[in-house]
């Protein structure tokens, strides 16, 4: 039995994809203070949540 987990957070990368945007406008959109994000170690890191309801 294989179970999938749903991504709860989306690196820069991730967001790009998702939004079909470049890696810099993923990093105007995650340094523009439109929602949450959460720095760890050298990645920024954005909650889906904070994605999805703003």
């Amino acid at each position: 039995m294989t179970a999938t987990v749903e991504k709860q957070v989306y690196s820069v990368n991730d967001i790009m994809v998702l939004l079909g945007i470049g890696r810099t406008k993923a990093y105007e959109l995650v340094n523009s203070n439109c929602f949450r994000t959460l720095k760890v170690g050298d990645k920024l890191l954005s909650l889906k949540k904070a994605l999805i309801y703003g």
